[in-house]
């Protein structure tokens, strides 16, 4: 019999609160593009302009997406969970469904496109 307590859960959903930053390098890692994707697209999406900018700020019910245009806050509910990955649902009318992956406590990527993921990194409060 083993005298160690049982590890406990993370509980996924929570793994998500905090401020997220787009992580550039990362996501141009593992960029896939089309074989017909013209070269004019290529250069746009591996410019410093394109990824890396994005920020999300995830409380309990409330994601606020900030770019260089500005910010919007959503509401959003977790439609399912396992160990690894949340499936949130954010917005109202025409709501948006994103398929979050976690790579470690620190890390997580998300569909964009077909068949490419955009990579993001927690960001730690200074204070």
């Amino acid at each position: 019999m083993s005298s160690q307590a049982p590890a406990t859960k993370v509980d996924t959903a929570r793994k998500l609160l905090g401020l997220w930053q787009s992580d550039r390098s990362r996501t141009l890692e593992f960029w896939g593009f089309a074989k017909n994707a013209k070269p004019a697209t290529k250069r746009i999406f591996k410019s410093r302009d394109f990824f890396g900018h994005l920020r999300w700020h995830i409380t309990g019910k409330r994601i606020r997406v900030v770019h260089e245009e500005g910010s919007r806050a959503y509401l959003y509910t977790v439609m399912w969970k396992d160990e690894h990955r949340v499936i949130i649902r954010i917005g109202g009318k025409k709501p948006d469904v994103r398929d979050i992956h976690f790579d470690g406590d620190d890390h997580l990527y998300m569909l964009a496109g077909r068949a490419n993921c955009e990579f993001f990194r927690r960001v730690r409060s200074n204070t």
